[in-house]
C-alpha cells in the first residue's frame, strides 16, 4: 500500500518527508507488535504445560535476540544521527551506457558490456 501513495524522492517535499516518517513509524509499530505476539505466544497454556522445557529455552533465545537487534538499532540510529549530512545531488544513479561508469567501477576497455553485468 505504501508504494502506491509513495510520492517521488526528488525534490524534498513536506508530503515526502511526511511519507518517510510515517513508513518508519508503521514499519517499527509492526516490529513492536510483532515481538509482543511472540511473547503472548510464549505465555499461552500449550507452551507452559505442555512443551515447558523447550518453552523456556525459545522463551530465552527470543530475549537473547531481541537483545541483540536492539543492540543493532541504536547503533545504526546512533550512526546515522552522527554521520556528516549529505549534499543534493550526492547519489546520482548511473547507466551504464555513461561514460564515468566505465572511470568509477574500472573496468578494462577489452571487457564487453555484457562482462559488467
Amino acid at each position: 500500500v505504501f508504494a502506491v501513495i509513495r510520492p517521488h524522492a526528488e525534490p524534498k517535499t513536506r508530503w515526502r518527508r511526511f511519507w518517510e516518517m510515517l513508513h518508519k513509524f508503521v514499519g517499527y509499530s509492526c516490529s513492536l507488535l510483532g515481538f509482543a505476539n511472540i511473547i503472548t505466544g510464549l505465555k499461552l497454556e500449550f507452551m507452559t504445560s505442555y512443551l515447558k522445557e523447550f518453552g523456556d529455552k525459545l522463551e530465552k533465545a527470543f530475549y537473547v535476540e531481541v537483545a541483540l537487534c536492539s543492540v543493532l538499532f541504536v547503533y545504526f540510529q546512533a550512526k546515522s544521527l552522527f554521520a556528516p549530512a549529505e549534499e543534493d545531488g550526492e547519489h546520482e544513479i548511473m547507466d551504464r551506457s555513461d561514460s564515468r561508469y566505465r572511470e568509477i567501477v574500472q573496468v578494462p576497455h577489452h571487457h564487453k558490456q555484457r562482462d559488467i553485468i
